[in-house]
């Protein structure tokens, strides 16, 4: 662990565009004794209103995401900025802005946008430190192998010109030692959620819970499964909706799907045809605010998606005491979901599988009960203020490492 710095760090943050589960974290990091923190957002998606296709649906986040913390909203010379595609996100005056006069060190969350890029180009070539945040792992992924060789060398360049990283989770800890970051550099800057937000509407809306029920169609105490996401095929909902009518034959249940997307209708349609139209529920977008009356009147959470970097809403559905099935291919459950305990994972594509572990914990209402418990007990502790510990110790480290090289820090 690094020595307390002698004064505050003047500490640039260049990330694409406010996210929701980022701005508690920034206030924390804002707080904090040690930093000066000034955040850089490449566009403004979501500050507004504005159509996104993922979501079918015109929105603008329901919590704000920019106050207690300095940000500003960087020039964006693409004539679509927006938070997908490497170049819609090109700020030029990153170049001018990374620099020893203005900052000490600057966290740059991650590197598939133009001015990821930029800002480390910029801050290598004026001397000040660079910290890398990722949410990605090695995975599981099935890549043609020049692909997976190009991956690891540009990762490997890029890797070379920081100072310290900071991973979401073991997954992401993994990946930056084997493209060339040694043990030392890698901090677990934990991915949250809004804990003390979660919590405090999982307790408001506790005695909601026969309402909340209700809303859903549910009037007797048959179990109710939630599966949180945008209906993507990356998401599979239809994987758990074959499991689900497996389940369905065997036992009464629910099954919320929380969002939209381009596979509604054959949700919809898919459904009708097994039989189990009547009980699967598709509640449309879901803003922050608005989550909460879902996992208050559900039992359990679901995740079947086959390919997530990370999984907030694992730590969603947890901070609700809900227990997560979820496939192996959710890296969250790698530090979340521990089988039996808070929950269980299957092969990602195997519905049958997924089935088998649904009737199994339906089958014990108090086993479910108690892993919803474990769940929670075990997210209190992966929280925003652990998180923005090991965020200071990275910055601490890539100055004293960057001045172990000659840059122009203090």
């Amino acid at each position: 662990m690094s020595s307390p710095p002698s004064r505050r760090r003047r500490v640039a943050l260049v990330t694409t565009h406010p996210v929701q589960y980022h701005g508690p974290w920034f206030r924390r990091l804002a707080a904090n004794a040690g930093v000066e923190l000034q955040v850089l957002f490449a566009c403004d998606h979501g500050t507004k209103p504005s159509f996104d296709a993922g979501f079918n649906a015109t929105f603008a986040w329901d919590r704000l995401l920019t106050d207690g913390y300095r940000h500003e909203f960087l020039p964006n010379v693409h004539p679509d900025p927006g938070p997908h595609g490497f170049w819609n996100r090109t700020n030029p005056v990153l170049w001018s802005r990374i620099h020893p006069r203005e900052f000490d060190a600057v966290i740059v969350f991650g590197w598939g946008f133009a001015s990821a890029l930029l800002a480390v180009a910029a801050a290598r070539a004026h001397g000040v430190p660079v910290v890398m945040h990722s949410e990605s792992n090695l995975g599981p992924y099935t890549r043609p192998p020049w692909k997976t060789a190009a991956r690891k060398a540009m990762l490997s360049a890029l890797f070379s010109q920081c100072d310290a990283f900071l991973s979401v989770g073991s997954k992401g800890h993994e990946m930056y030692l084997a493209y060339g970051a040694e043990p030392e550099q890698v901090f677990i800057a934990n991915y949250c959620a809004d804990n003390d937000f979660f919590e405090g509407e999982r307790e408001r809306l506790a005695p909601e819970r026969p309402a909340l029920r209700s809303a859903l169609g549910v009037e007797d105490e048959r179990p109710v499964l939630v599966c949180s996401g945008k209906l993507f095929p990356d998401k599979e909902p239809l994987e758990l909706l074959e499991a689900f009518a497996i389940v369905r034959r065997e036992r009464p249940a629910r099954l919320v799907f929380l969002g939209d997307g381009p596979l509604r209708r054959d949700v919809e349609r898919v459904a009708r045809e097994r039989g189990v139209g009547d009980d699967v529920v598709i509640t449309g977008f879901r803003n922050q605010r608005e989550l909460g009356a879902a996992y208050a009147a559900a039992d359990m959470m679901v995740f079947p998606s086959k390919r997530e970097t990370w999984g907030i809403v694992v730590n969603e559905a947890m901070l609700f005491g809900l227990p997560v099935i979820c496939s192996d291919q959710v890296t969250a459950h790698h530090d979340l979901v521990v089988p039996g305990v808070t929950g269980d994972t299957y092969p990602s594509g195997d519905s049958v599988a997924l089935a088998s572990i649904l009737s199994k914990r339906l089958a014990d209402p108090t086993t479910l009960r108690r892993m919803g418990a474990r769940g929670l007990e075990r997210i209190r502790g992966w929280n925003y203020d652990v998180a923005t510990q090991h965020t200071i110790e990275a910055i601490e480290f890539a100055v004293t490492r960057a001045r172990g090289r000659g840059a122009a820090v203090a």
